[in-house]
């Protein structure tokens, strides 16, 4: 109560200070204090006042924006105090590295400045990256960077640097807010060697415009001329002949890896021209239906270019 904060008045010029930091200051021996008498009925309250905090004293007995202030009187020394504030408490958190709980500060108020809570997000981050904690951090990013397309480019960067481009690639933003070409390619290099069914995976799901196509196409090549041969990497190479405008590239990579529906693909888009060197993929996969576009589409497909492809698989049974 405020008859409680005035018991004691201090004449001399006691200078204030927060209570998380109480600072004191010598005063000279004629400094007084008044005292305050009081009336039966204040005193009344007040000891009601006093009974009731001593029945619960962890209870906040006082109304926001009148918060207590405290004297302490010592000969020598006078110590003003008052309730921390939310700058006070913010600030000792991001001294002791308590990121977590400060986070819970800023999010539960609207008067902290957009500076402070950058700095605060951003110290968060690195001290879950320093400790290895990659999920946690990455789960936090949309909610820290919001849309700041440099922060985003800095922090995924970073992910790669770490090499766990996976545990961030759910958050990585391909909509309204746009990273720079070469940061979605590292990503995705990143992935070719790690990971070839999330890479590819990822190749389907991101908008075409933010894949940098001849560079991955290298990269997808280069990779399988060390030795991986995972279907995979065709399939992906197949996207990438896709988003390039080279559907008969796309179609010789289907017939490598042996998909039926390659005929209709074929069919679909016109490409029998594509397959005049490719007789054989073509009855391997399925005989039957490969004599049929053999037959009737032999403008494209000439006998002169066929027949040889023929003969020289003749051990498998394909003339008769």
């Amino acid at each position: 109560s405020r008859l409680a904060r005035r018991l004691l008045m201090v004449s001399s010029r006691a200078r204030s200070s927060d209570f998380c930091r109480a600072s004191r200051r010598r005063h000279s021996a004629s400094a007084s204090a008044t005292a305050f008498s009081l009336s039966p009925e204040a005193a009344h309250t007040l000891n009601a006042d006093m009974e009731s905090l001593a029945k619960d004293p962890l209870r906040q007995w006082w109304v926001d924006g009148d918060e207590p202030q405290y004297f302490v009187v010592s000969p020598k020394d006078i110590i003003f105090g008052k309730q921390c504030e939310a700058q006070d408490k913010l600030s000792w958190l991001i001294e002791q590295g308590k990121y977590a709980a400060a986070l819970e500060i800023v999010d539960s108020r609207t008067d902290v400045a957009p500076a402070v809570v950058e700095d605060v997000g951003q110290k968060y981050l690195v001290s879950l990256a320093d400790r290895g904690e990659f999920a946690e951090a990455a789960a936090l990013l949309p909610k820290l960077l919001g849309g700041r397309v440099a922060r985003w480019e800095e922090w995924v960067r970073k992910f790669v640097a770490f090499g766990r481009v996976a545990q961030v690639l759910d958050r990585i933003p391909t909509g309204e807010v746009r990273l720079h070409l070469s940061v979605y390619d590292a990503c995705l290099k990143q992935l070719l060697e790690q990971d070839g069914k999330l890479f590819l995976a990822t190749l389907q799901k991101w908008p075409p415009d933010v894949i940098s196509v001849m560079s991955l196409v290298d990269a997808v090549k280069g990779r399988e001329a060390r030795g991986a041969s995972a279907p995979e990497l065709k399939e992906a190479l197949a996207v990438l002949y896709i988003l390039q405008g080279r559907r008969d590239l796309a179609l010789e990579m289907y017939l490598t890896l042996g998909r039926p529906e390659s005929f209709a693909y074929m069919a679909e888009y016109g490409l029998y021209f594509a397959v005049a060197d490719k007789v054989g993929m073509l009855m391997r996969l399925d005989p039957e239906e490969a004599l049929g576009v053999l037959v009737g589409h032999w403008e494209d497909l000439p006998p002169e270019l066929v027949v040889p492809q023929l003969q020289a698989g003749s051990g498998e049974g394909w003339l008769h």
